[in-house]
C-alpha cells in the first residue's frame, strides 16, 4: 500500500452541508504533504463487488484496490474523518467526521460530488461502526437511523449494536449483554447464535454468509481478534497482536475491520499495514 498521502429510533432526514472550512471552529494555517507506506489504527471496509478498500489514515478517507497499490486520497483538510463504510451499492460512503463542528454521521460519495452531514443539530455522535439499510436509503449508527434520501417514516429497533441487517431486511444480526443475537423483523422472533462473549467495545464483524464472526478481547497484554465459527461454536486466534494493551490502552482503540463478499478473506489493519487474511489458513 502506497498511500499519497427495546429502544425505538428516531429518523432524522439529511441536513445539507456548506463546502469549505466554515462549519469549523479553526482554519487552516498551513498544510503538509508526505509519502508513507504505513498508517496506525486504520479502519477498513471492502466494496460489494470485493475491488475497491476505503480506509482512514490521519484523518482522511482513502480507496485502495483489494489487490494493493497506489492510494486514492477522497478527503482532505482539518475535519477528523474515521470509519467509513460502503453502501451496499458501492457508491456512496459512511463515516464518523466532526466536519460539523462535532462528530457527526456523514455519507459522501467517493468523487465528492455528493456530501451531506446527517443529524446536523443534534448531539455527538460516535457510536459503532455504521451499518446501513439493504436498499441504501437509511444508515443506522448508535441508537438512531438517519435516512439519506430526505423522506422519514417510524421505525422501531432495540438492537445495540447492530451487526447487519440481511439482503432482504427481514432480519437483524446485534448484540445483547454480549451475546449475539439474529433476529426477525417480520414474525419478531429471536434466537442465540453464541453464549455470552468476553469482548472488547462495540467491535465486531459477520461474514456475509453468517458463519463467522470475528471479535477483539484481550490476551497477555495484547488486543487480539479471535474468529468464532457460529457452526461449530469454536473460537481461533487470528491476529494473537493487533496492538499491546498498555500502556496505550486507552488511547489506540480496535478499529473496524471487514470480510470479503464471499466470505473467505479478512481485511484488518494492524502492526502498520492493511492484511489479507484467508480465513481457512489464517
Amino acid at each position: 500500500m502506497k498511500p499519497f498521502f427495546s429502544a425505538s429510533l428516531v429518523i432524522f432526514s439529511l441536513c445539507k452541508a456548506s463546502d469549505g472550512f466554515s462549519q469549523l471552529p479553526i482554519k487552516p494555517a498551513r498544510t503538509i504533504s508526505f509519502t508513507t507506506e504505513e498508517g496506525t489504527n486504520m479502519s477498513v471496509d471492502i466494496s460489494p463487488d470485493g475491488k475497491t478498500l476505503v480506509f482512514d489514515l490521519l484523518g482522511d478517507l482513502y480507496t485502495l484496490p483489494a489487490t494493493g497499490g497506489e492510494a486514492t486520497q477522497i478527503t482532505r483538510g482539518l475535519a477528523m474523518n474515521r470509519c467509513p463504510i460502503w453502501s451496499p451499492d458501492g457508491k456512496k460512503i459512511a463515516y464518523y467526521s466532526d466536519y460539523s463542528g462535532s462528530m457527526h454521521l456523514n455519507v459522501r460519495n467517493v468523487s465528492g460530488s455528493f456530501h451531506r452531514v446527517l443529524d446536523w443539530s443534534a448531539g455527538n455522535h460516535d457510536g459503532g461502526v455504521p451499518v446501513w439499510t439493504p436498499d441504501g436509503h437509511f444508515v443506522v449508527a448508535d441508537r438512531s437511523i438517519y435516512s439519506i434520501v430526505g423522506v422519514g417514516q417510524d421505525i422501531s429497533y432495540k438492537f445495540n449494536p447492530l451487526l447487519r441487517l440481511t439482503n432482504d431486511g427481514a432480519s437483524a444480526y446485534y448484540f445483547q449483554q454480549d451475546t449475539l443475537y439474529c433476529e426477525n423483523l417480520v414474525h419478531h422472533t429471536r434466537f442465540p447464535l453464541t453464549s455470552s462473549i468476553r469482548t472488547y467495545g462495540i467491535y465486531f464483524a459477520l461474514s456475509p454468509d453468517a458463519r463467522w464472526l470475528a471479535y477483539t478481547t484481550d490476551s497477555n497484554s495484547n488486543k487480539c481478534l479471535v474468529l468464532k465459527d457460529l457452526t461449530t461454536h469454536k473460537d481461533r486466534l487470528l491476529v494473537p497482536a493487533l496492538f499491546r494493551k498498555y500502556p496505550y490502552y486507552r488511547a489506540f482503540v480496535p478499529c473496524h475491520f471487514c470480510f470479503s463478499p464471499d466470505s473467505k478473506y479478512m481485511y484488518v489493519g494492524y502492526g502498520g499495514k492493511i492484511h489479507r487474511i484467508n480465513i481457512e489458513t489464517n
